[in-house]
């Protein structure tokens, strides 16, 4: 899931770039040193779900179907656990993004991801399901 040589992207990024885009690649080099930093593996596990959500946040806001679906199955393929505060995100954010069905697919996955349906789950699902009229 995570390149083996990040800093030679970033290098590529930012001489391709001008120097433009250099404050985002420094950015991302400080969030893998981190990473690389932390003695505590399930830490660094942890800081890096906290990344991989965000991002996937960050891709159903702009209607990034193919990135979310992406990375939910890289998460999958790596074994890396998921929990339902992020398909609650998810099935919300393809909400307000007037993605119901996308909402509605990736609920039927959830079990895929070793997560379990919850109430708040299917409260969700069923809030953007009735808002758009889909009964």
């Amino acid at each position: 899931m995570l390149n083996t040589n990040p800093t030679g992207i970033f290098n590529q990024v930012i001489s391709e770039t001008g120097g433009n885009d250099a404050g985002r690649a420094l950015i991302e080099l400080e969030v893998l040193d981190r990473m690389r930093r932390e003695g505590d593996v399930s830490l660094a596990l942890h800081f890096f779900m906290s990344v991989s959500n965000s991002m996937i946040k960050k891709l159903a806001r702009g209607q990034e179907t193919d990135g979310i679906q992406y990375l939910l199955q890289q998460t999958k393929l790596e074994g890396l656990s998921c929990n339902e505060v992020l398909f609650i995100d998810v099935i919300g954010s393809y909400w307000r993004a007037g993605l119901v069905e996308q909402a509605l697919k990736v609920f039927y996955r959830i079990r895929e991801f070793g997560c379990a349906l919850d109430v708040k789950i299917y409260n969700h699902l069923l809030d953007a399901l009735l808002c758009e009229k889909k009964f």
